[in-house]
């Protein structure tokens, strides 16, 4: 066999010489170096696939936190505007009513009627959007019932706590409806013996009716307080600060609450409609007119002619323990003015001070 050195003869192995300890120690060195490299290649590798996964978890629960934050806010605030709306509206709802809440975003509230119950009043839908800073909305609706009877309707056209000393037999105290729609009631509802003067001018069925208490069933003593203040019926203007309102100058179908703090005198100039609560004494003069309510804290002299078309209460302060006779009895009728019950009044006085009450268990959200 013929060898690549052109020999017959195997050609003899060189040595194979042996490492030296350096050289075997350097490339040990080099093989440890290369896989703490690669260990730290493969830590950075996963640690920045742990802070990529926790940025984008926390960037995921952040949107989610905003998001939830502003579904909530559009809730709170849907459900603030149907709460203000339940809180402060008077009146037969109509039309929408918008609030704003700041950059928590704002509310549009929107009746519907749903049943008509006539005198009795009306059942109505309050649906309430709210809508965030960003957009977002949420609707919230509700169920009410609008009562009518808002206003203390007495028994009588003159009803007095202090009692009624009439003067001459000229005027009227009449408690037939003058415009039909209800039945008649008493002329005159007073305290016992609280009448002097002559029964003829006093027409109604019972004529006279006799009290210990006239208010009964009518107005407590918390209620005529609450009146007073404002809490119950909302005065469209006091008086003072507020200037007597003109009626000529207001729309026809507007029928405020005047409220007079004291004693105050009322003549022609002061006529009009709606209702009228004066804390204090009333005189009547001139050629004084009202229709609608007339309440007065203490006693009423009358010294002028005119016609109180709806209902009178005086002497509302006796509810308070106070006493409001300012003579014999507490009202003294010297004029010819005419009491006359008139429920169609009164009903005009009240339908802008009508109340919206929340039906329990109608709260419901829309999505």
């Amino acid at each position: 066999m013929l060898y690549s050195n052109g020999s017959t003869r195997r050609p003899s192995k060189a040595p194979r010489r042996r490492p030296a300890p350096s050289d075997i120690r350097s490339r040990v060195r080099a093989r440890q170096e290369g896989f703490a490299l690669l260990v730290a290649l493969l830590a950075l590798v996963g640690l920045t696939a742990l802070a990529t996964g926790g940025f984008l978890m926390a960037n995921s629960e952040r949107k989610t936190a905003t998001n939830y934050r502003e579904v909530v806010d559009a809730l709170y605030v849907a459900d603030a505007g149907l709460s203000q709306y339940l809180g402060t509206h008077r009146g037969t709802p109509s039309g929408t009513q918008s609030y704003s809440y700041g950059r928590r975003g704002s509310a549009t509230v929107t009746p519907s009627q749903l049943v008509n119950l006539g005198s009795d009043g009306s059942v109505w839908e309050l649906s309430s959007t709210g809508t965030s800073s960003t957009g977002t909305t949420r609707t919230v609706s509700t169920v009410a019932f609008l009562d009518l009877n808002v206003l203390p309707i007495p028994n009588g056209a003159l009803t007095s706590g202090g009692g009624v000393k009439k003067n001459g037999s000229s005027g009227g105290i009449d408690g037939n409806d003058q415009c039909g729609v209800k039945g008649a009631k008493a002329g005159l509802v007073v305290p016992p013996n609280g009448f002097q003067g002559d029964t003829t001018i006093i027409q109604g069925s019972p004529k006279i009716i006799n009290s210990n208490n006239p208010f009964q069933g009518v107005i407590t003593a918390s209620q005529w307080n609450s009146i007073l203040s404002g809490d119950r019926i909302p005065h469209t203007y006091d008086v003072p600060p507020d200037a007597f309102p003109n009626f000529d100058s207001l729309p026809a179908d507007e029928w405020p609450v005047v409220y007079y703090d004291g004693n105050g005198q009322f003549d022609s100039g002061e006529a009009g409609r709606g209702v009228l609560i004066v804390s204090g004494n009333a005189t009547l003069k001139g050629n004084f007119n009202w229709d609608g309510l007339v309440m007065v804290g203490g006693s009423v002299t009358d010294n002028g002619q005119g016609v109180l078309n709806g209902a009178v209460m005086s002497g509302l302060n006796t509810l308070l323990g106070q006493n409001v006779n300012s003579d014999d009895l507490g009202d003294v009728l010297n004029g010819t003015k005419r009491y006359q019950y008139h429920s169609c009044n009164l009903a005009n006085a009240g339908k802008s001070l009508a109340l919206l009450i929340q039906e329990p268990g109608t709260w419901s959200q829309s999505f």
